[in-house]
């Protein structure tokens, strides 16, 4: 684990070892990348743009390993909020002249997912695909997670990136243009009873989740205490699986079949 740290630390002031920062210091005279032989090798090269990394695979199993973390904690919750009563969402009544002085109150729901109980979890891996539900809109497209209820008509597409932490924007900007279209078509569609949504969540490439990620996980119920426990493990999965990619930066062969890193433990 220390190992992990010191490299999160040394990406974050961008002094690893990468070919640009070693010809920067005098200790080569080739800033080159060992794969793609491009130059500028930079950390960001690294980590997120190298054209051979990608094809690899490399990139998607940093970002498929948190995937699967969202799979499990996605499941865990959706079986919790299962077991709810179904609460509509009651609105407080205040007299005239009363102010905010609440005349009759229910707690009002503070999650996306209320009033229902029946959301289903799609999630979409490298190796395990899933098929958009048919019966929502006929597409090829799959979100990284989809979560939908038959009760409510709702649908809910989640679409992950593990870019560089500078580049977390223009990943939001990419994702939305391209499932737009998609929304539309579900949304606008008169004979269509389904309402779909869209979010974007980033976890960047040095370990530093987006607040997207936060905002995601708190609008669809979880407790704050656990929504910021499941970002601080998301974090260390992208930091552990991007070490990972920067020690192998050298070296051509990568098993695309590995298995995806698991959160070891709750951070505290």
């Amino acid at each position: 684990m220390d190992k992990v740290i010191s490299f999160v630390l040394n990406a974050t002031i961008n002094c690893c070892q990468t070919s640009k920062m070693l010809k920067l210091w005098g200790y080569s005279k080739s800033d080159s990348c060992a794969l793609c032989k491009g130059e500028n090798c930079t950390l960001h090269h690294i980590l997120a743009n190298c054209n051979v990394a990608l094809n690899q695979g490399r990139f998607t199993w940093r970002h498929d390993s948190v995937l699967l973390f969202l799979e499990s904690a996605l499941t865990e919750h959706l079986a919790n909020h299962s077991k709810k009563p179904k609460t509509p969402q009651l609105i407080k009544f205040v007299g005239k002249g009363e102010g905010n002085k609440s005349k009759s109150s229910v707690d009002r729901s503070s999650s996306i997912l209320d009033p229902a109980n029946d959301w289903n979890l799609l999630v979409d891996f490298t190796t395990k695909k899933i098929v958009f539900p048919p019966e929502i809109f006929a597409t090829p497209s799959r979100p990284d997670i989809t979560m939908f209820s038959p009760s409510l008509k709702k649908v809910i597409l989640v679409e992950l990136t593990c870019p560089a932490e500078e580049g977390c924007d223009a990943a939001t900007v990419r994702k939305m243009g391209r499932y737009e279209p998609l929304l539309k078509e579900i949304n606008d569609d008169p004979n269509n009873p389904w309402e779909a949504s869209l979010f974007t969540i980033e976890a960047g490439a040095r370990g530093l989740v987006a607040h997207s990620m936060l905002s995601f996980l708190r609008k669809i119920g979880l407790p704050s205490r656990k929504a910021r426990s499941a970002c601080k493990s998301i974090s260390l999965i992208v930091a552990r699986c991007s070490y990972a990619i920067f020690l192998h930066r050298d070296n051509p062969n990568w098993d695309s079949k590995r298995d995806l890193l698991v959160a070891k433990s709750d951070p505290p």
